[in-house]
């Protein structure tokens, strides 16, 4: 796990560090998946659908519900390495 957490922060910097500008579906799969492998299931209450933004990134997050903090990260890593 230790091996699986390195290569998640690791590409969680390779994204920041990239020119690469992510089109806003893969920013917000990535901000789900993200959270998920952080912070776990989304425990945010529903924004209402008006806050476009924060409305958008509950759903992102919260389409992972139950999955592994190990998926999420593998999950990651993988969409990282095809955008960069």
């Amino acid at each position: 796990m230790e091996e699986l957490e390195r290569n998640f922060s690791e590409s969680a910097k390779k994204l920041v560090s990239t020119k690469t500008q992510a089109r806003e579906a893969n920013a917000l799969y990535l901000y789900g998946l993200y959270k998920q492998a952080t912070e776990g299931d989304c425990t945010m209450e529903q924004p209402w659908r008006i806050q476009v933004e924060l409305y958008s990134r509950w759903e992102a997050w919260n389409k992972n519900r139950g999955m592994s903090r190990r998926v999420a990260m593998e999950k990651y890593i993988e969409r990282v390495n095809e955008l960069t």
